[in-house]
């Protein structure tokens, strides 16, 4: 079976989420294709990163398919992907990032990974461009031949109302976490910390910086728990700048920081996948009071890492989270965040609990078990697609 999949996310300069995922996923992929002789791999890509820190997926340039490069993503994935597409011949077609061309080569089933609906749900954390072109590609992507994929049964139960998407071609398979977020500490975590200028205590929250995260919110919370509470604590916040990331609003993260009369917030900006696992683990708290999420990475990472963590009653964090891992609150209240805080940070026997519910729900994700089953939902496709063609010519 041979599997064309789109790698452009992994392989970025500066990956989201969505190119961890992608990253993670294309490496599990690669060593099932070793190990057995049913799956051969073919990389789409219009761009591709040399560095390794830049590609995590380890992907050469020479793997990336060659030819059809485009001057935009869009004008690439609607005009140069069926061309590639009709060349490679592939079983199955993977689109890992919300979007695939619409027009597709018959007889090639597709499959898309849909992360989230936040352009259908809020669009008001979006710019109009981004709603336009999703709202406009992603109901046309779903009909048809192509089947779904979803992070969390949260996602795939937004994706089935806004896309009308019949149910049985839709799949939940979940994102993993990589050995390397773990409790144990390494020499080299302290030297990771001095790097960034980092000194302990901190909270820790990692996102991108767009209003979705609810960083603002955060900030208040946590200037009014350190300055009453007279807690030594720093909060450290990593994430590459995104839409309104530098906006001044009456919500807004630039407003926020100009109330940090202490220099207690710290913004790192985009750090390198390599480091992030010493930030999590030396950190008394992660805090991810998100206000929509389709998963929510971070938190898989930060509980992996022993890390007392904070949420918000977000559906899929919540479900990532499952029973008793992470404290709870209402992410739009302040004062619920606050206490949420108070009790991440000062209450022993909830950070004990905490960080023993966090490790054993880790234990349930990894990347080989999401590849292992991207894998037979690519079998399955491939096999319901062939059946329907048989009974078609019969």
């Amino acid at each position: 079976m041979r599997v064309a999949i789109d790698v452009s996310a992994a392989v970025g300069r500066e990956r989201s989420g969505v190119g961890t995922y992608t990253a993670h996923l294309v490496a599990g992929l690669r060593a099932l294709a070793a190990s057995r002789d049913d799956l051969e791999l073919a990389y789409l890509s219009n761009r591709f990163a040399v560095t390794p820190e830049e590609n995590a997926s380890t992907l050469p340039a020479e793997a990336i398919y060659p030819g059809d490069r485009y001057p935009t993503r869009l004008a690439w994935m609607q005009l140069g992907v069926p061309r590639s597409i009709r060349r490679i011949r592939p079983n199955v077609c993977h689109y890992p990032n919300h979007l695939g061309p619409v027009l597709r080569s018959p007889g090639i089933p597709s499959l898309v990974t849909m992360h989230d609906m936040s352009v259908f749900r809020c669009p008001e954390y979006h710019t109009r461009k981004t709603v336009f072109v999703h709202r406009s590609i992603m109901p046309a992507l779903v009909r048809g031949a192509c089947w779904m994929l979803a992070v969390s049964e949260s996602a795939r139960r937004d994706a089935i109302e806004w896309l009308k998407i019949p149910a049985e071609r839709t799949r939940v398979v979940y994102s993993g976490v990589a050995s390397t977020f773990s409790p144990t500490s390494t020499p080299g975590d302290q030297l990771t910390l001095t790097r960034h200028g980092l000194r302990a205590p901190y909270v820790l929250t990692v996102g991108t910086l767009e209003p979705r995260k609810n960083h603002a919110r955060l900030v208040s919370a946590f200037l009014q728990v350190v300055l009453q509470e007279r807690l030594p604590h720093q909060l450290v916040i990593v994430g590459s700048g995104g839409w309104k990331g530098r906006v001044c609003s009456a919500d807004s993260l630039p407003t926020a920081l100009t109330k940090d009369r202490t220099g207690r917030v710290k913004l790192l900006g985009y750090v390198p996948s390599s480091d992030l696992p010493a930030l999590y683990r030396q950190a008394d708290a992660f805090a991810f009071p998100s206000l929509y999420e389709g998963f929510g990475l971070p938190v898989l990472e930060a509980l992996a890492s022993g890390t007392p963590t904070l949420i918000s009653r977000d559906p899929a964090l919540t479900e990532v989270a499952g029973d008793g891992a992470g404290v709870r609150v209402d992410a739009r209240c302040v004062d619920d965040l606050a206490r949420g805080l108070l009790l991440v940070l000062g209450d022993d026997a909830v950070r004990a609990a905490a960080r023993a519910r966090g490790l054993e729900r880790a234990r349930a994700f990894s990347w080989e078990t999401c590849a292992r089953h991207t894998h037979e939902v690519y079998r399955d496709v491939a096999e319901t697609t062939r059946d329907r063609q048989v009974f078609a010519a019969s």
